[in-house]
């Protein structure tokens, strides 16, 4: 029993650091938007761009593309392990990641406001993991509708 115990426990804490992990990344890609967008309002019309403010707002565009990247490839990842699991995992997976988006969504909506920058910047990263999830689900519903009912 012990060593079932430790083996929940472990598993619990790799979730943790996953979703922990989602969590940073798609923090952290907003994090890089609000920077660009008071950047490229303290910095004023293109024509006073200097090669640095170039540079800086070019460094943080492929941050913010990496971080996109990165959000993407560890949901999908993790939909291509969890796909050959059991039922009840796909349906926890979406239930979870939808979960995860749509707290993103809202702290996206909230930075926006307050931050005066777009809506659309903010929430970007979560289009591509709401795909990833839908496609989950809809896989999920095809296995449901092709298994055998229980006697």
């Amino acid at each position: 029993m012990k060593e079932t115990w430790k083996e929940l426990k472990q598993s619990s804490r790799g979730r943790m650091i996953y979703l922990g992990l989602l969590l940073l990344l798609g923090l952290g890609y907003m994090g890089t938007e609000i920077r660009k967008v008071k950047l490229s309002r303290s910095l004023g019309s293109i024509e006073d761009l200097s090669k640095a403010d170039v540079m800086q707002l070019d460094s943080l565009h492929g941050t913010s593309v990496g971080l996109q990247i990165g959000l993407l490839a560890i949901i999908g990842l993790y939909a291509l392990y969890i796909l050959t699991g059991p039922s009840a995992s796909l349906l926890t997976f979406v239930q979870v990641h939808a979960a995860v988006l749509a707290v993103l969504a809202v702290i996206g909506l909230l930075l926006a406001l307050l931050f005066r920058a777009s809506v659309l910047a903010m929430i970007q990263p979560l289009a591509g993991p709401a795909v990833i999830i839908g496609a989950v689900y809809f896989f999920y519903m095809v296995r449901q509708s092709f298994a055998k009912p229980a006697d």
